[in-house]
């Protein structure tokens, strides 16, 4: 059996399209790899996006908490700074008229 020139070249044209294909499907191949290891890397990313995002409302929540016990506590604060300011002034009155009583009992 003789092979012609026109086979001969046909079979080397048909190796090196096998050849490119070849590469190209382990070029895909390498490309579907990649996406899955972002997609998977995505997932990982979005869940601890979600984790975070949970944390930050509970810490919000207690951000809101601690202002409203600081807002009651200033109120308690300012009412009894208003309280003891009146019982200064009351004492004050006192003072006031005990003193010169006790200078004249005591002259």
């Amino acid at each position: 059996m003789v092979i012609l020139n026109e086979n001969v070249q046909k079979l080397k044209n048909y190796t090196k399209d096998v050849k490119d294909i070849t590469k190209t499907l382990r070029s895909v191949n390498d490309l579907n790899m990649a996406i899955k290891d972002f997609e998977h890397c995505s997932f990982g990313i979005a869940q601890e996006n979600q984790s975070l995002k949970y944390q930050l409302e509970l810490e919000d929540n207690e951000i809101s908490n601690l202002k409203n016990k600081l807002s009651t506590k200033d109120k308690i604060i300012n009412k009894l700074q208003a309280e003891k300011e009146k019982k200064d002034a009351r004492v004050e009155n006192v003072r006031n008229i005990m003193i010169p009583l006790l200078f004249l009992l005591n002259v």
